[in-house]
């Protein structure tokens, strides 16, 4: 089973490599260790963000339930999350 580090550089390889085919450039191993981080945590970051949205919007006797996301709450905390990172 893939961890999210390794979806992650498989997603940036294939990006790269989708990408890249028709040039010289090349990313070295590095780069493509310290984006696959940088999107992990960019993810994780939007996930709890919307999280904490949806819970805020919810009635109290909800608060506490596990929520699932909606697209909605993740739509209105891209604008902050994308100035942010």
């Amino acid at each position: 089973m893939l961890t999210t580090l390794h979806q992650s550089h498989l997603l940036l390889f294939f990006i790269s490599k989708s990408r890249l085919e028709w040039t010289t450039t090349l990313a070295q191993k590095d780069a493509l260790q310290l984006s696959a981080e940088y999107l992990r945590l960019f993810t994780i970051e939007a996930l709890h963000r919307t999280a904490a949205y949806q819970r805020e919007q919810e009635d109290e006797e909800l608060k506490n339930e596990e929520t699932l996301i909606e697209l909605d709450s993740l739509e209105a905390i891209t604008p902050q999350l994308i100035m942010d990172f």
